[in-house]
């Protein structure tokens, strides 16, 4: 994705990290970095 367009984000790594480990999911923080960047791409 492209990393050079920087937003302030609601989303951390954090966030994901958790959502994703409830539902039997382990990533690592720049794993959820990538996610987050892809869900905000599928937003705009």
């Amino acid at each position: 994705m492209n990393k050079s367009v920087y937003k302030k984000r609601s989303v951390t790594t954090k966030d994901v990290i958790q959502c994703l480990n409830k539902n039997g999911v382990q990533v690592s923080e720049s794993e959820a970095e990538e996610v987050i960047d892809f869900l905000y791409f599928l937003a705009e």
